[in-house]
C-alpha cells in the first residue's frame, strides 16, 4: 500500500511537472498579451494569472488590465513590461519624478500612499502565511502622511562620457547611469548640492572620481560630502572642495574615501578628511548620535524614530533587565534601550561602528552599556559560557537575517523577550517559523522607512513558551 502511494504521488509530480512545461512553451520572450492582474507580489509587481502560468508585470497595481510585453520566460512564471495600460485602478497616481519609468530607484511612485502601506501590510502577512505563521497579530503599516523628502543619505556613481560629467543612479539591473534634476524622496539641499557638483565636475573633471555619497543630520540639516576615488592624487580635489564649502554653509565635512579596488564595493578602508570633522551629529528620540561616512545609520530620520519608539514599546524593557542588541550599529537601539535597563550589550561586526558607538556613549553620557566587536554568531556564545543572564534581546539583521547558529543560542539563552526588527519579510517571516517552538510571536508592527518603494520595517515581539 505504501509502495502503491508512493507510486501515485511520483506520477502526479511527473504529470504537474510535464503540465508546467507545456505552459511554459506557450509564452514566449516578447511575446505581448493582454493581462488582467490579480494580487501583488513582494516586489511590488502585479501578479497575472493564465491557465496556471503566472506572469509578473512591473508597474502594474491589483485589478489593472494592460497590453504587456514579455521579456523573461522561466518554468512556471514571466516576466513582463506594460506596453499601454487598458484600464486603471483608483490607488494609480501620476508619479513626481520624470525620470521614474527609468530610473528604477523607486518602485511604488505610481501608487497613492494610502495604498502603499496596504501593500506593505500584504507583503508582511502573506510572507507569515507562507511559514503557516498567525497573521491577525500584524498590525496595520505605519507611514510618513508624504513620503517625500525623506532620505538622509544618498551614493550617486558618477562617469564621466564624452568629456561631460554623469551624476545619477544605476537604471535597474545596469550599470547605466540615470541623470535627473531632481529626485523627490531626497531634500532639496541634497539636490542643490548634486546641481552644483554637476557644474564643478564638468569644468573640472576629476575621472577618478568614482562615488558621492551625500549624509544630511535631519535634526539641523548638517551636509557630510564623501569623496570615493581610484586615485588620490588629483588636486582638483582641493578645488572642488573649496567650491563646495563656498556654496554651502551647512557643508561641515569632506572625507575622502580611496577605492582603488575594481569590484562592485563603494567604499575603500582608507578616509582622509579634506574638511571640517570626520562625523556629523544628528538626533533621534532625545539622545545624540555622531555619524561617519560608512556608518550604518537608518535613511528615514523621521521614520526611524518611529521604528525605534515601537521597538522600545514592544521591548517594555524595566529597571532590573539586562539587555543584549546584537547587530548594534553605531549603538542607536542600544543606546536608547539603556534609559531602561540595568546592563545593555551591544554586538556589531564592524570595528568602526562599535568605535562610533563607545563615541555615542560617551556624548550622551551613558555608563550602563558595553559594547562588543564580533560575529554575532561567534559573541553570543560569551554570554551563554559565562552565565550572563539575558532578560531582552533585540536583533536588527542584514537582509539575510539570523544566521541558524545565532537562532540556536537564542533559544538556549533564557531570554524570556525577542523583539526582531527586520528589513526583509522574507527572510523575517523564516526566522520567526524557526524560533517558533521556543517563542511565541505577541504583535508585529510594519513601519514604512521607504516610502516609494517595495521595501518595508517590522518590528515583532516574541515571548518564550
Amino acid at each position: 500500500m505504501n509502495v502503491y502511494l508512493v507510486m501515485k504521488v511520483m506520477m502526479k509530480m511527473t504529470m504537474e511537472n510535464k503540465l508546467e512545461e507545456q505552459r511554459s512553451f506557450l509564452f514566449q520572450k516578447n511575446q505581448e498579451l493582454t493581462l488582467t492582474t490579480v494580487d501583488m507580489n513582494h516586489q511590488g509587481y502585479g501578479v497575472a494569472k493564465v491557465d496556471g502560468f503566472v506572469v509578473f508585470v512591473k508597474g502594474l497595481i491589483v485589478e489593472e488590465t494592460a497590453r504587456v510585453k514579455i521579456v523573461k520566460v522561466f518554468k512556471n512564471y514571466a516576466y513582463a513590461i506594460v506596453l499601454e495600460l487598458l484600464n486603471e485602478s483608483k490607488h494609480r497616481v501620476k508619479p513626481v519624478c520624470s525620470v521614474y519609468q527609468t530610473c528604477g530607484g523607486c518602485d511604488l511612485m505610481h501608487v497613492s500612499a494610502d495604498f502603499q502601506k496596504t501593500i506593505k501590510y500584504k507583503i508582511v502577512t502573506e510572507q507569515f502565511a507562507r511559514q503557516g505563521l498567525e497573521t491577525d497579530v500584524v498590525s496595520q503599516t505605519m507611514a510618513m502622511e508624504t513620503p517625500l523628502q525623506y532620505r538622509n543619505k544618498v551614493i550617486l556613481p558618477v562617469s564621466y562620457v564624452n568629456g561631460r560629467v554623469k551624476i545619477g543612479f544605476y537604471r535597474q539591473n545596469s550599470h547605466d547611469i540615470v541623470e535627473f534634476d531632481t529626485c523627490h524622496v531626497q531634500s532639496t539641499l541634497q539636490n542643490e548640492i548634486i546641481s552644483k557638483l554637476k557644474k564643478i565636475l564638468d569644468n573640472s573633471p576629476i575621472l577618478e572620481l568614482r562615488n558621492i555619497v551625500i549624509r544630511e543630520s535631519y535634526s539641523n540639516h548638517d551636509i557630510m560630502i564623501g569623496l570615493v576615488v581610484s586615485s588620490v592624487d588629483n588636486p582638483q580635489l582641493s578645488k572642488l572642495t573649496y567650491e563646495l564649502v563656498k556654496s554651502f554653509s551647512e557643508i561641515k565635512s569632506i572625507i575622502l574615501n580611496l577605492n582603488d579596488k575594481k569590484t562592485n564595493t563603494i567604499f575603500g578602508v582608507k578616509d582622509k578628511v579634506l574638511f571640517g570633522e570626520s562625523f556629523l551629529i544628528d538626533e533621534c528620540l532625545g539622545l545624540k548620535f555622531k555619524i561617519s561616512l560608512r556608518s550604518f545609520y537608518q535613511i528615514n530620520s523621521e521614520m526611524m524614530a518611529v521604528l525605534y519608539k515601537q521597538t522600545l514599546l514592544a521591548a517594555n524593557i524595566q529597571k532590573h533587565e539586562v539587555v543584549l542588541d546584537l547587530y548594534c550599529g553605531i549603538g542607536t537601539i542600544a543606546l536608547l534601550a539603556s534609559q531602561y535597563a540595568k546592563k545593555v550589550y551591544g554586538v556589531e561586526q564592524n570595528p568602526q561602528a562599535i568605535v562610533d558607538a563607545k563615541r555615542n556613549a560617551k556624548l550622551n553620557d551613558v555608563y550602563n552599556t558595553e559594547f562588543i566587536c564580533g560575529d554575532a554568531k561567534d559573541i553570543i556564545d560569551h554570554f551563554v559560557k559565562h552565565n550572563i543572564k539575558l532578560d531582552t534581546i533585540i536583533v536588527d539583521p542584514p537582509r539575510a537575517g539570523l544566521h541558524e547558529h545565532v537562532i540556536d543560542i537564542i533559544k538556549t539563552s533564557g531570554a524570556h523577550k525577542l523583539v526582531y526588527v527586520s528589513c526583509n519579510p522574507l527572510t523575517l517571516a523564516a526566522n520567526l517559523k524557526s524560533l517558533s517552538d521556543t517563542f511565541a510571536i505577541e504583535s508585529v508592527q510594519p513601519v514604512d522607512m521607504f516610502g516609494q518603494t517595495k521595501h518595508v520595517e517590522t518590528v515583532v515581539l516574541m515571548s518564550r513558551v
